[in-house]
């Protein structure tokens, strides 16, 4: 079953093996790049308001299908200034589906966040951060950033023990660190994973930033 760990190796492995997938940044010494995936949802604008009080930036990659559903949310997303990446449309995963169907969901991911934002979104993170050469081409012939991860707190899980995830996620940060969280509907420990990870950490001194334009 995975865990903080696994996840995080996994990560650390694709963005080792591929030059063109990006799973940590150069950053100051005390800088954590923060990012959510699969929402919006009804939790975004907790968590919205927990970026708030910490002083922290984030990118949201958003899923096209949950758009119209959380209008405010997404609205907030923009005018705290935080970014916001593709996580495709109906999260389809690149490695059940034909290449067909994952590119019709990348690509309408891609126009819902235009509808809303006024321009298609500079970086991408393919659901379940599974990647096939057809995606890094894909991203290559659009000039986008793929984005996975240096860093996974497996809040997803239903059965997550907050206080081990937060124990392990916190010891394997490092400056420039890109950390995933969550912030589904279907995620219900991930919100009280948030506020203990993201306050213990600012609490050690680090700093949370959005993952930069080009």
């Amino acid at each position: 079953m995975m865990n903080t760990s696994t996840a995080t190796w996994a990560g650390r492995a694709a963005a080792s093996i591929f030059h063109d997938v990006i799973g940590r940044l150069p950053a100051a010494s005390d800088t954590i790049y923060l990012t959510f995936d699969d929402g919006p949802s009804h939790h975004t604008t907790d968590v919205l308001d927990l970026l708030l009080q910490l002083d922290a930036a984030a990118t949201f990659f958003l899923r096209g299908d949950r758009l119209e559903q959380h209008p405010a949310e997404v609205q907030r997303i923009l005018s705290d200034r935080h970014g916001v990446g593709n996580h495709a449309f109906r999260h389809v995963d690149a490695w059940r589906s034909r290449w067909a169907e994952v590119r019709a969901d990348l690509e309408q991911g891609d126009r819902a966040i235009a509808s809303i934002t006024g321009s298609e979104p500079e970086w991408v993170r393919p659901p379940f951060g599974h990647l096939r050469q057809a995606t890094r081409a894909w991203c290559r012939a659009r000039r986008r950033r793929l984005a996975l991860w240096d860093v996974m707190a497996c809040d997803f899980r239903s059965d997550a023990d907050q206080e081990a995830v937060v124990k392990q996620a916190a010891g394997l940060v490092r400056s420039g660190s890109i950390l995933v969280l969550h912030d589904g509907d279907e995620q219900p420990n991930a919100l009280g994973i948030t506020e203990r990870l993201l306050t213990s950490l600012r609490g050690a001194g680090w700093t949370f930033e959005r993952l930069p334009d080009s």
